[in-house]
């Protein structure tokens, strides 16, 4: 098993995982997303926030939550993501 930790900052307005995905591709990855998840979010930071159209990345990000989810259902659901 793979464990990445996830750096939040400035009381959740900025995060930084160890896998590096945010920094390399501008998108955020499942790390960031699930503690997202778990301090209960429901918006992106505008930090993270790097394409045009941020209601596009809206929509992304809460279909991405919806697998994140899916993945709290059951341990066989979480290692299929």
């Amino acid at each position: 098993m793979v464990v990445y930790e996830v750096i939040v900052r400035d009381e959740g307005l900025e995060f930084e995982c160890e896998c590096g995905q945010f920094e390399h591709t501008g998108m955020l990855c499942c790390h960031l997303l699930r503690v997202m998840d778990v301090l209960h979010l429901e918006e992106v930071p505008a930090k993270h926030i790097v394409m045009d159209g941020p209601k596009m990345y809206s929509t992304l990000y809460m279909q991405a939550m919806d697998v994140v989810c899916l993945g709290d259902t059951s341990a066989e659901a979480f290692e299929h993501m």
